[in-house]
């Protein structure tokens, strides 16, 4: 994580287009679970307090329980 992020903080929005989507892909959690994992771990070591997590499925409500119960419970 880099260094210059610390105490900072970041919203990633228009991820469809090629600027967006390449900032999506370098801060966002998406991947395989242990590349969230991974990215999790990362934030967390840079001090990172809270994030706020939008799901493009959210109607899908399995979808939504599937992540909790793998990275926060």
């Amino acid at each position: 994580m880099n260094m210059l992020l610390e105490n900072k903080s970041a919203v990633i929005y228009g991820a469809g287009g090629a600027v967006g989507g390449a900032i999506a892909r370098a801060f966002g959690l998406i991947g395989t679970p242990e590349t969230i994992r991974e990215r999790l771990a990362a934030y967390e070591a840079a001090g990172v307090q809270e994030l706020v997590i939008h799901f493009s499925d959210a109607t899908h409500l399995e979808t939504v329980r599937q992540f909790g119960q793998t990275f926060i419970m």
